[in-house]
């Protein structure tokens, strides 16, 4: 078994979110993964088109528009960024068809 100690040495860091890191949270919750097709490049279906790692594509919230880039492509999720910040999008539902 292992045990972790606190040796009270590490300093906690408080980690303070700008009001543009809520809003790209909460454009990044409106985003719909659909479907993730991995048979040569990978591709995911995000938001009612394809995409695949490197694309860029925007999300217009109110007055303001985001961009945002695919990262990565995994079997259940994809890797996207704006602004500096990264965030997962999950499929809703993972099957696995391979044969």
């Amino acid at each position: 078994s292992v045990t972790a100690r606190n040796t009270g040495t590490d300093t906690e860091v408080p980690i303070v979110s700008s009001p543009l890191d809520q809003e790209v949270k909460q454009v990044a919750q409106t985003l719909k993964l659909e479907a993730v097709l991995r048979n040569g490049t990978p591709l995911a279906f995000l938001n009612d088109r394809w995409v695949q790692a490197g694309d860029t594509f925007t999300v217009e919230r109110g007055t303001k528009v985001l961009g945002f880039e695919v990262l990565r492509i995994d079997d259940d999720s994809v890797l996207v960024e704006c602004d500096g910040i990264q965030l997962t999008l999950q499929l809703a539902q993972f099957v696995d068809v391979r044969k």
